[in-house]
């Protein structure tokens, strides 16, 4: 990450016009918001809302990215890459131009898995990051900016007044349908008696602000988290995919309950990925760290379960009978054993008047999530 004494650059005035000249032209425009934008500040994420109105195109984040464009907005087809739904990969796989602030293309964006990205002429895409090393580094561009990216914004909201934009009338309300129809399509009843994970990520939903800090840990977790926990603000959501992410979740949500003692800090993670990092239940204990731990427990290393069954076999992905609550109690904390979906508002209650940390350990049944299969061998082994 490049560093700067003074102000942070902006934009060159000809690269601004060359912008607004691609936009004019475009028929499918899309931009992609990274974890750039967050760490611009809050008014990159106010002004990146307001281009996507100006100009009326379909918006996504990054996994870095998350809350930058609030999921509940209409124009947010998702977050986290193409783990974010078919509109997003459909979106990805036609847009004509693409506008990337802040946003360095991992696995989840193009680079090792579906859609893949291909340099046809009619492809148009500008990378705006604050590091001029980044420009470029991953994909071909038509055009990069050394910007921080809340000056891009403003400087490109600003060159837009009075221009006249013709994207495709018919583009974005179809991509819309189609992230409705495939939430709408996601049956989230329980699987032979246990619960969903969708559910379950749903069910928790109910309890977390949009102000509350979020780690999200574990591979289903996560893109259950992404579909069904949604990130309404920007900051308030993290994940590690870049360094496989696997144990992330507990330690750095008591990072920020020392960071942030006045804010509520929750936990999501699979049954594999806490099983790396466990044993900061003492650390939370020992310095009176609060942090709500939802452990989606699926018995199982669940991607990788449904990598190896993808291609014909399975070899150790069984981890069926640990006891995590019991676990959470003898190092001090509090722990519960949730098995019904009906019992998760008790049961968070009694977690949220809890005094110490809290470890929920939800029973869940196993259920790759339906963007799964898009995975390709290079990525899956990774997440």
């Amino acid at each position: 990450m490049a560093s700067f004494m003074g102000r942070p650059p902006a934009p060159h005035a000809r690269d601004v016009a060359q912008v607004v000249d691609l936009l004019r032209n475009a028929k499918r425009p899309l931009i992609v918001a990274g974890g750039g934008v967050a760490r611009s500040g809050p008014e990159a994420c106010t002004r990146l809302v307001a281009l996507l109105e100006r100009i009326g195109c379909p918006g996504m984040t990054t996994q870095m990215g998350l809350g930058v464009i609030p999921q509940d907005h209409p124009l947010c087809l998702g977050q986290g890459g193409f783990v974010g739904g078919p509109a997003v990969v459909e979106a990805m796989q036609q847009a004509d131009l693409v506008l990337a602030f802040g946003c360095r293309f991992s696995s989840f964006m193009w680079v090792d898995g579906p859609p893949k990205w291909d340099d046809r002429p009619t492809r148009k895409l500008v990378q705006i990051d604050i590091d001029p090393a980044a420009l470029g580094q991953t994909l071909p561009l038509t055009l990069g900016l050394t910007s921080d990216a809340a000056l891009a914004l403003e400087a490109l909201l600003e060159a837009l007044t009075d221009i006249e934009l013709a994207p495709d009338a018919d583009w974005l309300p179809g991509l819309v349908a189609k992230r409705d129809s495939a939430r709408a399509a996601i049956a989230l009843a329980d699987i032979d008696g246990q619960m969903h994970p969708g559910a379950l990520a749903q069910g928790i939903a109910r309890h977390i602000r949009s102000d509350d800090l979020v780690t999200f840990d574990g591979g289903h977790t996560s893109f259950w988290s992404n579909e069904f926990t949604p990130a309404l603000s920007p900051s308030t959501r993290f994940h590690e995919p870049g360094m496989s992410h696997l144990g992330f979740g507990l330690p750095a949500a008591l990072a920020m309950a020392r960071a942030h003692p006045d804010r509520r800090v929750f936990c999501l993670t699979g049954d594999g990925a806490f099983g790396f990092t466990l044993q900061e239940l003492d650390t939370a204990r020992r310095y009176g760290l609060k942090v709500i731990t939802v452990i989606h427990n699926n018995a199982s290393w669940g991607v990788i379960r449904a990598a190896q069954r993808k291609n014909g076999f399975e070899i150790g992905t069984d981890l069926e009978g640990t006891d995590y609550a019991a676990i959470a109690r003898a190092f001090g904390c509090h722990g519960e054993r949730l098995e019904r979906a009906e019992d998760l508002d008790a049961v968070m209650a009694r977690a949220l008047a809890a005094e110490t940390s809290v470890v929920i350990d939800a029973q869940v049944a196993w259920a790759p999530h339906p963007m799964f299969p898009t995975f390709g061998r290079s990525t899956a082994h990774r997440l």
